[in-house]
């Protein structure tokens, strides 16, 4: 029998195809995508998976109205470009869900909805590659 992976390693393992997911979502077929806060287009292997609330909050952590496509500089050093994140998710989904995203905190992951997560997003994964 396997041995199972704990919460913390599921954690990272759907961090990963996760950020893949999205990073492919965002990008087009060539994949090219243009970054959510200021506009750069780079290749989906280049760039992130930025969250606009902190990635943290374990309650907003795999919303996907959460996190897009980002890069690196925005991302990293520009700590998010939190005011441009704001206006891109006001452009794209207006304050009701900013506010539902925000009032969203509460986020306690078991190793069950973890490995069915890290399912979905896999078949999501290999059905856009």
């Amino acid at each position: 029998m396997p041995k199972q992976l704990t919460v913390s390693k599921l954690i990272k393992k759907l961090d990963r195809i996760f950020s893949l997911y999205i990073r492919l979502r965002d990008s087009g077929p060539n994949g090219y995508g243009k970054c959510c806060t200021c506009g750069k287009v780079g290749h989906y292997k280049s760039m992130n998976a930025g969250h606009f609330q902190s990635r943290g909050n374990h309650g907003t952590r795999y919303m996907e109205s959460n996190v897009h496509l980002q890069c690196i500089h925005c991302n990293l050093w520009r700590d998010g470009a939190g005011p441009d994140y704001f206006r891109f998710m006001q452009d794209k989904y207006g304050d009701e869900v900013i506010d539902e995203i925000r009032a969203n905190k509460l986020g306690k992951f078991t190793a069950w909805d973890l490995e069915e997560d890290i399912k979905n997003y896999q078949k999501l994964v290999k059905e856009m590659t």
